[in-house]
C-alpha cells in the first residue's frame, strides 16, 4: 500500500469509488447473464414444450369429439342433422391438421421427431377410417358403419392415443428438465452474487480503512504541530513521507515555520536597531525643532508683504475691468452702427433697383399710351367711314321705298293681275323702311362713338403728357438714390474701420485683464502658499514635539519587543 500513499487525495477517493463500481458492475453482469439464460430456458419451455402439450391435448379433445359425432351420425336418421355432423367432423379434421403443422413448426429433435411422424401417419389413417365410416353412415349402412367403428377405427384410435401420450410425456420431462436447470442457475447466481458482494464489502472496507488512515493521520499530526506553534514553539518540523496534498501541506507548514523563525530573528535584531535609532531621533528632533521656529517667523513676514501686493493688484484689476467694459460697449455700439450702415446700404441698393424698374415701367407705359392713342385715332377715322356708309344705306332705303310705292301704284292700275306684284312691292317697302330705321339707329350709335372717341383721344394726350413728367421725376429719384448709396457705402467703410480699431482695443484690454488676473492669481497663490507654509511650519513644530515623544515611546516599545521575542523558541 506504500505506492497509494503518494497518490493525490482525489485519486485515493477515486480508487475507493471505482472499486465499489467494479464490484457493482460484476454483480450486475452475473445477474444479467443468469437471468438471460433463465429467460431463454423459460421461453423454450413455453414455445417448444408447453405449446406442443397444449396442441396434443387439443387433438385428443378433437378425436373424442369426432368419436361422438360419428356415433351420433350412425344413429340419427335426420338428413339435416347428418349434414351438420359431417360439417363438424370436417372442421375438427382441419383443426387437427393446423395443430400438427403448428407443432411441427416449433422444432423437433431426436425421438420426438420420430414419434411425431408416427402420430402424423396414424392421424391420417384415423381420418381415412373415419371418412369411410361417415360415408357408410350417410349411405344408410349403419350396421357396417358401427362394425367398422368398433373394430378398425378402435385399433387406430389406440395407436393415436399411445403416440400422443408418448409425445406429451416427452415434453413434460423436457419441461421439468428446463425447470430444474432454471432452479440450478438461480442457485448458482445467488451464490456467486453473495460471494462477490461479501468480497466487495471486505475489500471495500480494507481499502477504505487504509485510505482514511492515509488522510486523517497526517492531518492529526499537523494539528498537533500547530498546537505547539500556538504556544510559541517554532522549533517543530512535520514529517513528509508522501507526495499527495497532505504531503505538500506539511511541506508548506514547515516552510511557514522556517519563515516565522527567520522573521522572529529579524524582528529581534530590528528591535535593537530601533532602540538605538530612537535615541538618535530624539537628538535630531530637538535640533530640527529650533530651525523650524526660525523658518516660521520668516514665513509670517513674507505672508504680510504678499498680502499687500494682492490688495494693490486687486485695485488695478478693478480699474482695468471698468476700462475693458467701456471699450466693449464702444465696440458693441460701433458694431451696431456698422450693421445699420450695411442694412441702409442694402436698402439704398434695393431702392435704386426699384427706381430703375420704375423707369423701365414708365417707358413701357409711355409706349403703350402712344400706341393706344394711335389706335383710338384710327377708330375715329373708321367711325367716320361707317357714317358715310350709313348715309348711303339711308339714301338707298329712301329710293327703295319710293320704288316700292311706285310699284304699288302700278299694281293697283293693273288690277287683279298685278295683285301679287303689289304684295311684293309692299314687302319691299317694309324692308326699305326697316333698313332706314336701322341705319338711323346705327348713325346715332356712330355719332356717340365718335364723341366718346374724341374724349378718349383728349384723355390719352393728357396721360401721355403726365407719363413723360413721371419719367422725368423717376429719373431724378434714381440719381438721388445712387448718390445716397455711394454715401452710405463710404459711411459703412469708415464705421467698419472704427469698429475694427475698437475691437483691437477691446482685445488688448482683455489681454491686459488676463495678465492682471494671472498676476492676481500668482499673488493669491503666493499668499495661500505662505499661509500654508506657515501653517505647515507650525504643524511641523507640533510634529517635531510629537516625534520627540514618539521616539521616547519607541525606545520603550523596542525594549518591550525584545522581552516578548525572548518567549519564542527558534
Amino acid at each position: 500500500m506504500k505506492f497509494i500513499k503518494n497518490f493525490k487525495i482525489k485519486n485515493k477517493l477515486f480508487i475507493l469509488v471505482m472499486t465499489s463500481i467494479i464490484f457493482l458492475i460484476t454483480i450486475s453482469a452475473v445477474g444479467y447473464v443468469y437471468m438471460s439464460q433463465m429467460s431463454n430456458n423459460t421461453k423454450e419451455m413455453y414455445t417448444e414444450r408447453l405449446i406442443p402439450i397444449k396442441n396434443i391435448n387439443l387433438i385428443r379433445n378433437n378425436n373424442r369429439a369426432l368419436d361422438s359425432f360419428v356415433l351420433e351420425l350412425i344413429i340419427t336418421e335426420d338428413r339435416a342433422k347428418q349434414v351438420d355432423l359431417e360439417t363438424k367432423i370436417n372442421e375438427r379434421f382441419q383443426q387437427n391438421n393446423q395443430l400438427m403443422e403448428e407443432y411441427e413448426s416449433t422444432g423437433l429433435y431426436g425421438d420426438e421427431k420420430q414419434n411425431f411422424t408416427h402420430l402424423q401417419e396414424h392421424l391420417k389413417a384415423y381420418e381415412r377410417e373415419l371418412n369411410e365410416i361417415v360415408a357408410l353412415a350417410l349411405a344408410g349402412e349403419r350396421e357396417q358403419a358401427y362394425t367398422a367403428y368398433s373394430t378398425q377405427l378402435n385399433s387406430v384410435r389406440v395407436s393415436v392415443s399411445g403416440y400422443s401420450d408418448v409425445i406429451s410425456d416427452s415434453n413434460i420431462k423436457a419441461s421439468e428438465h428446463l425447470n430444474q436447470v432454471n432452479v440450478e442457475m438461480k442457485n448458482q447466481a445467488t451464490m456467486i452474487m453473495l460471494f462477490v458482494s461479501l468480497l466487495a464489502a471486505i475489500l471495500f472496507t480494507c481499502i477504505g480503512w487504509v485510505i482514511i488512515n492515509l488522510i486523517t493521520n497526517p492531518v492529526k499530526e499537523i494539528q498537533n504541530l500547530m498546537s505547539k506553534a500556538e504556544k510559541g514553539d517554532f522549533t517543530i518540523q512535520g514529517k513528509v513521507d508522501s507526495k499527495d496534498e497532505i504531503g505538500r501541506l506539511t511541506q508548506s507548514f514547515n516552510s511557514m515555520i522556517n519563515g516565522i523563525q527567520g522573521l522572529i530573528t529579524q524582528v529581534s535584531q530590528t528591535s535593537e536597531h530601533v532602540a538605538a535609532s530612537a535615541e538618535e531621533l530624539t537628538a535630531s528632533t530637538e535640533m530640527t525643532n529650533k530651525a523650524t521656529e526660525h523658518i516660521a517667523r520668516t514665513i509670517q513676514e513674507l505672508a504680510a508683504g504678499t498680502d499687500q501686493q494682492v490688495h494693490s493688484v486687486g485695485e488695478t484689476k478693478k480699474t482695468i475691468n471698468e476700462m475693458s467694459e467701456g471699450i466693449r460697449q464702444i465696440a458693441g455700439n460701433a458694431q451696431n452702427v456698422s450693421d445699420t450702415a450695411l442694412i441702409t446700404s442694402e436698402k439704398a441698393l434695393e431702392g435704386n433697383e426699384t427706381i430703375s424698374n420704375a423707369i423701365l415701367q414708365m417707358n413701357s407705359i409711355n409706349q403703350t399710351v402712344s400706341l393706344l392713342g394711335d389706335t383710338i385715332k384710327g377708330l375715329g377715322e373708321r367711325s367716320k367711314e361707317i357714317g358715310s356708309i350709313i348715309e348711303v344705306i339711308t339714301d338707298i332705303s329712301a329710293q327703295t321705298n319710293l320704288l316700292a310705292l311706285n310699284a304699288a301704284i302700278e299694281a293697283a292700275r293693273a288690277g287683279e293681275s298685278g295683285r301679287g306684284f303689289a304684295v311684293v312691292a309692299d314687302e319691299v317697302r317694309k324692308l326699305a323702311e326697316q333698313s332706314a330705321g336701322s341705319a338711323q339707329k346705327i348713325s346715332t350709335l356712330i355719332t356717340s362713338i365718335q364723341s366718346e372717341t374724341q374724349s378718349a383721344i383728349l384723355s390719352m394726350e393728357q396721360a401721355f403728357t403726365e407719363v413723360n413728367e413721371g419719367i422725368g421725376i423717376v429719373n431724378t429719384a434714381g440719381e438721388s438714390f445712387q448718390q445716397i448709396q455711394s454715401a452710405v457705402k463710404e459711411v459703412a467703410s469708415d464705421i467698419l474701420d472704427v469698429s475694427s480699431a475698437v475691437q483691437q482695443m477691446a482685445a488688448s484690454s482683455e489681454h491686459i485683464l488676463n495678465a492682471i488676473n494671472i498676476v492676481n492669481e500668482v499673488a493669491a497663490t503666493a499668499v495661500t502658499g505662505t499661509e500654508e507654509v506657515s501653517s505647515a511650519t507650525e504643524e511641523q513644530l507640533a510634529s517635531m514635539e510629537e516625534i520627540a515623544a514618539s521616539s521616547h515611546a519607541l525606545a520603550k516599545v523596542a525594549e518591550e519587543l525584545k522581552m516578548l521575542i525572548g518567549n519564542f523558541k527558534v
